[in-house]
């Protein structure tokens, strides 16, 4: 499948650790980690599938707050000592998405119960035929209640489907919305000309670098002026 990924310019590969190593897949520009490795050393294979041969790449970690844990070991084994740069991301565009995630989340749920049912009626079924065994009244009676909650089950199931397809029917961002990537400003201004990922992140640290200057530099600039004052009072009170 790698390579219809490969001969693909816009193709997502979706892939577990064991793509994290060996693969030299060219071009690849995004990495997305959809949870946070438990181990620096998983972190640094699967990100180095981008950025090859002296390209470009960025990779965007996904996390959650029950991930805040490993995310914090991971940047210590790391030797980070500030927080990986925040990819910029509205939250008020993110809510028609949550809702459509949620309601996959319930489908999901809900079709593990079914195939856990299933599987334990035909568990019973096959046992029963091996043994040459009847089922009496009271299994009968307990047989029939499983059919019941199996089809309340089956109604769920159908309900939440036709929830989402309801949802995905309906356009997912507000009219005017480009596509594009979005600069993270005051503003939260919509890039006018498209942009690759890589550059806005780009932009984004070089900005965060500036703050951080400017910052360090008031900073300097506040302790310098207090100096002095320090100097007057332990003078005066030498002098009383």
């Amino acid at each position: 499948k790698h390579y219809r990924f490969q001969a693909d310019e816009n193709g997502l590969l979706i892939a577990t650790d064991v793509a994290a190593r060996g693969l030299d897949i060219p071009n690849i520009e995004h990495v997305i980690h959809y949870q946070v490795p438990r181990t620096a050393e998983n972190y640094v294979h699967r990100s180095g599938r981008t950025a090859r041969a002296e390209k470009e790449g960025i990779t965007v970690l996904m996390m959650e707050p029950s991930e805040k844990q490993n995310y914090t070991k991971l940047c210590k084994t790391l030797g980070r000592t500030h927080d990986l740069p925040v990819f910029p991301v509205v939250d008020r565009l993110l809510i028609t998405i949550k809702e459509r995630v949620d309601v996959a989340r319930d489908i999901d749920k809900l079709e593990l119960k079914s195939r856990r049912q299933n599987n334990q009626k035909g568990w019973l079924r096959k046992a029963v035929e091996e043994m040459d065994m009847v089922l009496d009244e009271e299994d009968d009676d307990e047989s029939s209640t499983e059919s019941e909650e199996a089809a309340a089950l089956k109604r769920q199931l159908k309900a939440k489907k036709s929830q989402l397809r309801f949802l995905l029917s309906k356009p997912m961002f507000p009219k005017g919305f480009s596509g594009k990537y979005l600069y993270d400003n005051l503003n939260v201004d919509i890039v006018q000309d498209a942009q690759k990922a890589v550059e806005v992140m780009k932009k984004i640290i070089e900005d965060n670098a500036d703050k951080s200057k400017a910052n360090n530099a008031a900073i300097q600039k506040r302790q310098q002026k207090l100096k002095p004052q320090k100097l007057k009072k332990f003078k005066k009170l030498k002098k009383t």
